[in-house]
């Protein structure tokens, strides 16, 4: 029997009024409109419906389902707004109150067929009755929603509710209790449909197999665990049978102990290999029974009956009934987690879907209890999946970052190696930082992002092992306890890390087993080895080695000599076994003993491949046997305190009581190459000495321009050795023996400057200041102001000793070499004849030849006469200076003669382009100046006017030694004797007469190149492959050729290969 309508209607429009306008906002309570198919949902299961089914027409939507059939009170409820809602109704999900008014998005006029209840709702409250029809089985319920156009065009709201039921997932039913198929179809058309089946698994579990069929089918596996959760503390039941919960009235269910629930889902994936396995949620939204809107950032679902917004698309927030279910959620969670590992399911994937970012889950996020609860859990209890295959707590574990690591140390090991009393386990391999980001990140500590307000430290301190942490942790003592086999696993580990860190720590840390089965670092503070490969050659030597057995495995082999370990050899010995008997001057050695030693160093020195090294030990030992010049005493002394004995040396510290020699026998000293003697510090010449500068603060000032100053930096002067007791003695000896010393002495100071690019940088003291940035001026070292204010050189004159400054150039005895450099530091007043050259141009050689010879001069005038008064000669046959240079390397060329010079030395190309430039100017003159018409002589070695030019430039640049052998000899006016050798003749063109064409050789190679056999096939491939240093290339050169049979190499200055350069690019 229907209910009355009539009188509800009339009830409602006095509750609601004669007016609805104010109810309209019903069509508009959800933002999405399809929102009202849940709706539908939660009535059929509350109605303990098992089936439901949606049919779509074009203008409407029916409703069917076989659910308990409705009484008045379902009427009455339907028609309300919120009835029966003062108390809180916790035990239904739609309560018929404000969540089926969601029909009214589409429709105005709901009609519904139930049992004996016929009616449709007009203006969202008032019931009227319809004409009864019959449902078929198994349906009890009919629900019909016809489309008003006053809400929404029928044909756009059919579109849109098809498009809800397209996209109806299987985890829509997954918490329904009752309702386990929902259908919906088209009307003549399409249709799917979503059904479950579940399996219980034991109290609190259960397997739930979701389908959806739509056009295909699908299936989604759930594990589902559930937790009854008693009313809270304080909780009280009131006389009407409501109950007070958190100071609020509700209405539970008879059964509420067994409605009231808290709930998770796991989705189960299916592995070929594994079989079910747990993988992470897709969307992961808030479940009250149906998903609301409410992201929880889980890998799993969560449901409950939770306190949700008006439109139960949201729970409310800082709800005392909500933050309880998510504190009952969090207990869920942890039992399940351990329920899970007893199932086998408790996988790595398993874990990466609980709450691991704490970004994502900061204080004032509802679900931060779970956060915290799980993270308790995991570091207390066995839940993390182990390397063996079992579980840990975090505190009882550790992970590995690098690989072999967990094979190197069992668990056994590596609790001793940390000091446990018990075994600690390796976590699974799957945990990294490429695999597993989140979790690696949970676990150690390092997030995305460090200024993340919620960043948290690692779960344990120190979980995670890396190699570096392996090593820092091991000692000789706990080493000494392993086997053979096991160091060779772990060098075997180690040898291809590369990480810098690691290898000055693999280098300095006490781990390489020795055969003696001690364990000792493979380097000191030093770069020198401090451990040796087993050598069978020197196996009598008292070398620490390596253990034999350990060194013959090839990957350990391997490490060792990536830590730059080598079998012992000569350096070896020199530097563990002979060096630290001469660590102090008090020496104990038998002479056998000694000169044994003296020949190791010595031939390590000359043939080991780590000569620099050795060296710089070797510099630091005294081990040098050295006597005094004027004692005689001998002792044994640093290299750096010790001269190559000489004449000139003993003639220029004559009377010296601080000047030490090499004592050993000559023939060992001869032969040790003098590249030897000077990395060892061992000095041919007085030693340029740095000493305390002292310089006024009037003359600071000076040096400084005037400008302030923050603070003095450096004042760095400079003296010779023993040249105070030299200056001093000069007077007092004999005319010939203070000209010896004298000789000696410019000697020394011009073999000082050959090693100097810029001679300033001999002849000054450094003056160093800060000002704003750091700066330094140069002002005359001590020694130059000795030298200058002396008398000590003597002149052609008389026996009188004079300054420089107070003699010329001309009044130097024979033996003095000319040097331009010391002529202009020490004062040395000009040639006369110098300088008139300088002012007409000439060279001064030339004036000389004229001035000593009158007689020829006047002969070469009149030649020259009879020359003008010749007819002119027939054209020059065209010439090609690349062709010629090229024959010169395969026929004999012209040689030019032997003229005096007086010309200094002088250092690289600072600017190659500047200087190419300035060459490629000079050729491009000559060759506008070149005559049209050549005269026809024979070919002459006598040199034109260029020639001494030429003299003046290979001086500079070779010191008169050979391109080719490197030697010369004096002539008796103590000048260098050299040939000046054009490759290409200059009587060709006039233009080539240039330096780049000429070499500087000695006699014999003058005439090997002359008359012998000269072959380079590649000669000029050779010169156009040269680079200046600045240029970057390596500066100076060598021109392979085979003279007269033999390979020889010619060495070329840059300036001189340069100008060579620049004459084949002028020829093209």
């Amino acid at each position: 029997m229907p209910s009355d309508y009539e009188r509800i209607r009339q009830e409602n429009i006095r509750q609601y009024g004669e007016s609805t306008h104010h109810l309209d906002f019903f069509g508009r309570l959800y933002a999405d409109r399809t929102h009202f198919v849940f709706e539908l949902l939660q009535n059929a299961e509350d109605a303990g419906a098992t089936q439901l089914k949606f049919v779509l027409h074009k203008d409407r939507l029916d409703v069917w389902h076989n659910g308990r059939i409705f009484n008045e009170h379902d009427v009455r409820g339907i028609c309300g707004v919120g009835e029966g809602t003062k108390a809180e109704d916790m035990g239904k999900i739609g309560k018929f109150g404000i969540g089926f008014k969601s029909v009214y998005a589409y429709t105005r006029r709901p009609s519904i067929f139930s049992g004996g209840e016929r009616f449709a709702i007009e203006h969202y409250v008032r019931p009227v009755p319809l004409n009864s029809i019959a449902l078929p089985k198994p349906w009890t319920t009919l629900i019909s929603l016809p489309f008003s156009p006053e809400a929404l065009h029928p044909n756009l709201a059919y579109h849109q509710i098809l498009h809800r039921f397209r996209s109806l997932k299987a985890s829509t039913i997954l918490f329904l209790r009752h309702l386990t198929q929902v259908e919906w179809q088209v009307e003549g058309g399409e249709q799917g449909m979503l059904s479950y089946d579940f399996t219980k698994l034991g109290a609190g579990r259960r397997k739930m197999a979701l389908t959806v069929r739509d056009g295909k089918e699908e299936e989604e596996t759930w594990l589902v665990f559930e937790r009854p959760v008693s009313l809270p503390k304080g909780s009280r039941r009131l006389p009407n049978g409501e109950y007070e919960v958190f100071g609020r009235t509700l209405a539970l269910p008879s059964n509420h102990k067994e409605a009231l629930k808290v709930e998770i889902a796991f989705r189960l994936d299916q592995d070929k290999r594994k079989g079910d396995q747990i993988g992470t949620a897709q969307v992961s939204h808030l479940v009250v029974f149906f998903p609301t809107h409410k992201e929880t950032e889980l890998g799993f679902l969560m449901q409950g009956l939770y306190t949700t917004t008006p439109a139960r698309d949201n729970i409310r927030i800082n709800d005392p009934w909500n933050e309880y279910l998510i504190s009952e959620t969090a207990k869920l969670l942890v039992d399940a987690l351990e329920e899970l590992k007893s199932l086998g399911l408790l996988s790595v994937q398993a874990i990466n879907t609980l709450p691991l970012r704490p970004s994502k889950f900061g204080h004032d996020n509802p679900f931060r209890p779970i956060f915290d609860a799980v993270r308790t859990a995991l570091r207390d209890r066995p839940l993390l999946p182990t390397h063996d295959g079992s579980f840990t707590a975090a505190r009882d574990a550790k992970l590995a970052r690098g690989a072999g690591l967990i094979e190197l140390l069992p668990p056994t090991l590596l609790g001793k190696l940390f000091g446990s009393s018990k075994p600690i386990q390796w976590l699974s391999s799957e945990i990294s930082l490429d695999r597993t980001p989140d979790l690696y990140r949970y676990l150690v500590g390092r997030f995305e992002r460090a200024e993340d307000p919620e960043r948290l430290g690692a779960l344990v301190e120190r979980i995670e092992i890396r190699p570096e942490t392996v090593l820092a942790q091991l000692t000789p003592a706990w080493l000494k306890t392993q086997p053979d086999a096991w160091m060779i696993q772990f060098y075997s580990l180690f040898n291809g890390i590369g990480e810098a860190d690691i290898r000055k720590l693999l280098r300095t840390k006490e781990i390489i087993r020795l055969s003696n089965g001690e364990h000792v670092a493979a380097y000191g503070a030093g770069s020198t080895p401090r451990v040796h490969l087993p050598s069978s050659v020197m196996a009598d030597r008292s070398f620490p080695t390596v253990k034999a057995t350990i060194a013959a495995h090839p990957d350990a082999l391997e490490f060792l000599k990536s830590l730059g370990l080598s079998v012992p050899n000569v350096a070896t010995e020199v530097l563990e076994c002979i060096l630290p008997k001469y660590h102090n001057n008090n020496i104990s050695v038998d002479a056998a003993t000694y000169l044994a030693d003296v020949r190791k160093i010595l031939q390590a020195l000359e043939q080991s491949s780590e000569r620099e090294a050795v060296a710089a030990q070797v510099c630091q030992a005294h081990w040098i046997r050295a006597r005094n010049l004027t004692t005689e005493v001998v002792a044994f002394k640093l290299p750096r305190e010790v001269y190559l004995r000489s004449l000139q040396l003993e003639i220029y510290f004559e009377g010296y009581n601080h000047a030490w020699v090499v004592d050993l026998p000559s023939e060992i000293v001869a032969a040790v190459h003098n590249e030897v003697w000077h990395l060892l510090g061992v000095a041919n010449k007085p030693r340029r000495l740095e000493v305390p500068g002292i310089l006024s603060a009037q003359a600071k000032v000076d040096l400084r321009g005037g400008e302030p100053c923050t603070h003095d930096v450096a004042i760095k002067d400079y003296d010779l050795d023993g040249l105070e007791h030299f200056l001093k003695s000069c007077g007092k000896a004999k005319h010939a023996t203070s000209q010896k010393r004298a000789l000696a002495l410019w000697d020394f100071l011009r073999h000082h400057l050959r090693e100097f690019n810029n001679s300033n940088q001999f002849w000054c003291g450094e003056y160093h200041w800060f000002y704003r940035s750091q700066w330094y001026q140069t002002f005359e070292a001590c020694f130059l102001t000795r030298l200058k204010g002396t008398a000590w050189m003597p002149t052609t004159t008389g026996p009188e000793l004079k300054r420089p400054a107070d003699l010329s150039i001309n009044e130097l005895p024979d033996g003095f070499w000319p040097d331009e450099s010391l002529f202009r530091a020490l004062d040395i007043l000009p040639d006369p004849l110098i300088e008139l050259a300088k002012q007409s141009g000439f060279d001064p050689d030339d004036l000389r030849l004229v001035q000593n010879n009158p007689e020829a001069f006047a002969a070469w005038k009149k030649s020259m006469q009879r020359i003008k008064e010749e007819p002119e000669p027939d054209a020059a046959e065209p010439f090609d200076f690349i062709e010629a240079l090229a024959q010169a390397f395969s026929k004999a060329s012209h040689s030019m003669s032997n003229q005096p010079d007086q010309y200094g030395t002088i250092g690289g190309v600072r600017n190659p382009e500047d200087y190419r430039g300035q060459v490629e100017a000079e050729i491009k003159q000559a060759q506008q100046r070149e005559p049209r018409q050549r005269f026809k002589y024979v070919n002459r070695k006598v040199w034109e006017a260029k020639d001494s030019q030429v003299r003046r430039f290979l001086h500079e640049q070779y010191h008169g030694e050979c391109q080719i052998c490197q030697t010369s000899f004096r002539r008796r006016d103590n000048q260098p004797h050299f040939e000046g050798l054009y490759l290409v003749s200059y009587t060709k063109a006039d233009w080539i007469d240039q330096e780049g064409n000429i070499l500087c050789l000695c006699p014999t190679c003058a005439a090997k190149f002359l008359h012998g056999s000269v072959e380079a096939e590649d000669i000029l491939d050779q010169i156009r492959r040269f680079r200046a240093l600045k240029e970057g290339g390596a500066g100076d050169c060598e021109l392979k050729i085979h003279l007269c049979g033999d390979l020889v190499k010619i060495r070329y200055k840059e300036r001189h290969m340069l100008r060579l350069q620049e004459l084949i690019k002028a020829a093209k």
